[in-house]
């Protein structure tokens, strides 16, 4: 095989041919110096925020997030009711979105993101901040439709979101957070300390019940009209709450979304004159504190008259009444004479003891304090053996 020649000489272009190549060597020349000073551009640029410590002040400006490592929340069977996952966040930078281009990013942006209102963006866009946060836990589709807005100033943060796989079921019972991971409400907010130091709680709750109890008072709410319910299913010999509903309810992924009425927790934070529910407790304070037998009678035909007052018998059975004939029958008249018999201090005792004027102890810290009369007066005595006048929650009175 023969050596390739180094030695030859090289081919010459003459005449037209010779120009065009000058005129191309030119042309590669300029479009060279080009990219030389737009890529200068960018590297005097990042050079300054560099030196003018804007990078630090993004890393500043980002708080810490603290729902890192909180601990799972489950029922008392292992089922997960509350956990963290890693959701993308967006925050701008403003100092990076050009002046001509903000009115467009302010458009998309409202588009994207209608809950978010548009003087808070617009205000946050125009600012001379070098980090702001647009909204945190945003879908995957609300991604992707920001990374069609073409705009480096948008940048996505991935952080722990705080995550409630049942939705509403059980919302006042397990609470919520707020976006950092401070806990608001329910056992987030009881057990917050444990729960940030990244200890899984278990709750006494069973979602299988929690469902039950949430079907049935809705459905009593729809059969009576009612513009409000609560249950609770207790283990009596424990104390453990198995179930605990308030409706209407919300869900905790969207807690801040919900208004005040879905928010407020009706049976442990609302307080309510029980009624005659509190003729179990006068009934029971007379057997423990009188001699009274069975058979003693109450003479329920009269309606009562004392400081102004009459109490009457809403289903009056308007004749003599045994001590289980005044439960059965439900007689105000009955209770309040059985009130009168255990007198207002041994009254008053009981209901202490029963821990029925002071605000229940629980985990749960949306807690209503029972309303009690002050001063205290013989009317109060009578009417508070049939419960009115006096106000507990359902928690309480359970």
């Amino acid at each position: 095989m023969k050596p390739i020649n180094h030695t030859h000489k090289p081919l010459r272009v003459t005449g037209h041919r010779s120009g065009a190549v000058t005129l191309a060597k030119g042309r590669v020349i300029i479009l060279a110096l080009a990219f030389i000073v737009a890529f200068g551009a960018v590297f005097v640029q990042v050079a300054f925020l560099a030196s003018s410590g804007a990078g630090r002040d993004i890393a500043q400006s980002k708080p810490a997030p603290t729902l890192v490592g909180r601990g799972d929340i489950v029922d008392r069977n292992g089922a997960l009711i509350a956990t963290n996952l890693q959701m993308a966040s967006l925050s701008m930078r403003p100092h990076m979105i050009l002046a001509q281009d903000k009115e467009r990013v302010l458009r998309g942006l409202t588009a994207i993101f209608p809950d978010v209102p548009e003087a808070r963006l617009r205000k946050r866009l125009y600012s001379s901040a070098r980090f702001a946060w647009v909204k945190r836990g945003i879908t995957p589709t609300q991604q992707r439709d920001v990374l069609a807005l073409g705009q480096p100033g948008l940048v996505f943060e991935q952080e722990p979101q705080r995550v409630y796989p049942n939705g509403a079921l059980g919302g006042h019972y397990v609470g919520y957070t707020d976006v950092d991971g401070q806990g608001l409400a329910g056992i987030e907010r009881g057990m917050n300390e444990a729960l940030a130091g990244g200890a899984d709680v278990a709750l006494a709750m069973d979602v299988r019940l929690q469902h039950i109890l949430q079907r049935e008072i809705a459905q009593a709410m729809e059969r009576f009209e009612a513009l409000a319910g609560a249950g609770v299913i207790m283990d009596v010999d424990t104390g453990e709450v198995l179930a605990a509903v308030s409706l209407p309810d919300y869900d905790p992924n969207k807690a801040m979304r919900a208004g005040n009425e879905a928010r407020f927790n009706r049976y442990a934070l609302g307080v309510y004159e029980l009624g005659s529910l509190f003729k179990i407790f006068s009934t029971a304070a007379l057997l423990e504190y009188t001699d009274t037998r069975m058979g003693d009678e109450f003479d329920a035909r009269e309606p009562i008259r004392q400081d102004g007052h009459v109490i009457n018998d809403f289903h009056a059975e308007d004749r003599i009444l045994t001590v289980p004939e005044v439960f059965m029958f439900s007689s105000n008249i009955g209770s309040a004479m059985m009130g009168q018999m255990v007198g207002t201090e041994k009254l008053k005792k009981f209901y202490g003891d029963l821990g029925l004027l002071d605000p229940v102890d629980t985990q749960i810290k949306e807690i209503g304090r029972p309303l009690v009369p002050s001063p205290w007066r013989e009317i109060n005595t009578l009417t508070a053996s049939y419960g009115h006048g006096i106000a507990s929650s359902g928690l309480q009175l359970t």
